[in-house]
């Protein structure tokens, strides 16, 4: 809607994963430097964490992109499923026709695919979201790993990418072969300060503009200050901006737009910007809630907690009005008394 106005190409902030729009940073060089190395090995685990909105399902696109095609892979975005079910997605994936839903079918096909391909070719099976697999599938994929022991022609990758709460479940009593099959432990890091500025740059460098024409360096100092180094909430604050920016017909955006976009996000009950700390995010969202005031239940409670502020119950035009009728009541009583 807004990139005729501001002359981009596309939307610079997209919430949803763009290969082209990766900001490659050390942490993600390196894994992915890690992944391209390891891939090529006949078989194992890798396993690359990170907080959510830091660029993990960019990075799994980027790498689905720049594989060459002796790489052979299954993408699975939606892992709460059983290890049925997995196979059958990955036999999908590959156009391989299902013949039968048991286990044993299944898996007979899966190896029988596995076997076939090429010498120099490797199957590598990406799961997003891998915190969300259940612990009974991760045993049965350990299990696969150890049928596979005596199958020296056996090329299978798996590559899990979750949050950080993937590598405790990786530590789970059950999952030792899995864990030991783990060749490869990356973390994707949030942005620093620096990283951030420099990734608003990179974002609105492919789209044909520069930060300069956008945002006033006090309006970039408090996107980056408010992401806390995460990717997504950038998008989403600057996707707002440019839209709020966009409405006034403004071509630069200063901070009291971002300021204003950032109340609109955190809520009606929020006046002040605080910056989010430790806050989980969904994934392909277009909204944040961050912390809300309860309603008012008993003045009792007001009183018991004095960090919480009349005005955090009513706002300013309403203590007005009632001053005003109150102002008014007082007048009205004081003519009738004085009245004959």
């Amino acid at each position: 809607m807004y990139n005729e106005f501001y002359g981009f190409s596309e939307k610079p902030f997209k919430i949803t994963p763009d290969p082209k729009f990766l900001y490659v940073t050390s942490s993600i060089r390196e894994t992915l430097d890690s992944v391209m190395k390891d891939i090529k090995n006949r078989q194992g685990v890798i396993s690359i964490t990170g907080e959510a909105g830091t660029g993990k399902t960019t990075l799994i696109y980027y790498l689905l992109m720049i594989l060459n095609h002796k790489v052979k892979t299954a993408f699975i975005f939606h892992p709460s499923v059983t290890f049925e079910d997995l196979l059958e997605i990955i036999l999908r994936e590959r156009c391989i026709k299902v013949t039968g839903k048991d286990k044993q079918t299944l898996l007979n096909q899966f190896i029988e695919y596995l076997l076939h391909i090429g010498s120099d070719e490797t199957m590598a099976v990406i799961i997003d979201e891998a915190q969300h697999l259940s612990k009974e599938t991760l045993e049965e994929l350990g299990k696969l790993f150890e049928c596979f022991e005596d199958m020296a022609t056996m090329r299978l990758k798996i590559i899990f990418v979750g949050q950080p709460e993937f590598e405790d479940m990786l530590n789970l009593s059950g999952l030792k072969i899995i864990s030991q099959k783990t060749d490869i432990r990356s973390k994707i890091k949030a942005l620093t300060e620096e990283e951030s500025r420099k990734y608003v740059e990179h974002r609105l460098k492919l789209v044909g503009c520069s930060t300069s024409e956008i945002f006033s360096p006090k309006a970039i100092s408090v996107v980056t200050d408010y992401a806390q180094g995460s990717p997504r909430v950038i998008n989403i604050v600057c996707d707002n901006a440019l839209m709020s920016s966009f409405t006034e017909s403004k071509k630069k955006i200063d901070e009291k737009i971002i300021l204003k976009v950032i109340k609109n996000l955190e809520g009606p009950s929020h006046r002040a910007f605080m910056p989010l700390r430790n806050l989980s995010f969904v994934k392909r969202t277009n909204l944040i809630r961050h912390k809300r005031i309860p309603p008012p239940r008993i003045m009792s409670e007001y009183n018991s907690n004095p960090s919480i502020h009349i005005s955090d119950f009513i706002s300013q035009k309403q203590i007005a009005v009632m001053f005003m009728l109150l102002l008014g009541l007082v007048v009205i009583v004081f003519l009738m008394w004085t009245s004959p």
